[in-house]
């Protein structure tokens, strides 16, 4: 079990395998900045770097170079946040990014297929937050993006193989909840799917294959050592992340020398 008891936290899958959860709050309604994470390998619960700031109700999600985003939010005054920060895996630490334009809670996140965050909605402290806003983790800047016709908090932001994002549902600040829907051109077109070709035994036993597939993509990894099972059948046991133009990694913790191991990627 989690070493810290907590709701309205975030999860998010890293390149490990593993997984992280941060902030929240208590039984009491006290905020969060502890995180730990899961190891699936062994079912355990360790404690990783403590967040900048305690927050609940922020968005988080996991960037192309293997850092993980997490941005808006409330503090423990209920205020919502413009603040961001990011958590690096290879060091187990979190660090300031550049603040966002408008302080936002309970918005809505969701990658591009240019490798930027997209952040919606939410609330400001007195009303709802029309302006989204796009991460850029290469110069860790943000930027302006679309302004939503009907502004509302509580919404979930999913990218559409057409290279649209679809907003869905939500609330306002007056409690009326939307069955509306609004569409965010990305602009990228249709994302083409991943492919996997030219394998190669590495010196060192590592496989190393070529992906193709648009900058900035994230794939979900998926392997079996029955390549005829149903892909239902098909544990995900990590994330590709493409580290340079061309370029994917990917860690499988329950390889062995002596087990054929199959891979699919898919859209996380």
């Amino acid at each position: 079990m989690l070493n810290v008891a907590r709701g309205y936290h975030k999860a998010v899958l890293l390149p490990s395998g593993q997984v992280l959860v941060a902030g929240g709050s208590d039984s009491g309604f006290n905020h969060l900045s502890s995180a730990e994470l899961f190891t699936p390998a062994t079912g355990q619960w360790t404690m990783t770097g403590t967040m900048k700031s305690p927050r609940v109700g922020f968005a988080a999600l996991l960037l192309p170079n293997g850092e993980v985003l997490a941005a808006g939010g409330q503090n423990p005054m209920d205020t919502a946040l413009n603040t961001a920060e990011l958590y690096r895996p290879t060091t187990g630490t979190w660090s300031w990014t550049t603040a966002m334009a408008n302080a936002r809670a309970d918005n809505g996140a969701v990658l591009l297929p240019d490798g930027t965050a997209l952040l919606v909605d939410g609330w400001d402290n007195t009303s709802d937050t029309p302006a989204s806003e796009l991460y850029n983790p290469t110069t860790g800047t943000w930027s302006t993006a679309a302004t939503f016709n009907s502004p509302r908090f509580h919404t979930t932001a999913t990218l559409m193989p057409n290279g649209q994002v679809l907003a869905v549902g939500g609330q306002d600040s007056s409690h009326n909840v939307f069955a509306i829907a609004q569409l965010y051109d990305t602009g990228s077109g249709p994302i083409a799917p991943p492919t996997l070709a030219s394998p190669k035994t590495l010196p060192d036993t590592a496989l190393q294959l070529t992906f193709a597939s648009r900058y900035g993509s994230v794939f979900s990894v998926l392997a079996t050592e029955n390549v005829a099972a149903s892909l239902s059948a098909w544990p995900v046991i990590g994330v590709a992340v493409e580290t340079s133009p061309g370029q994917f990694q990917f860690t499988d913790a329950q390889a062995t020398n002596s087990v054929q191991r199959f891979y699919r990627l898919r859209s996380p």
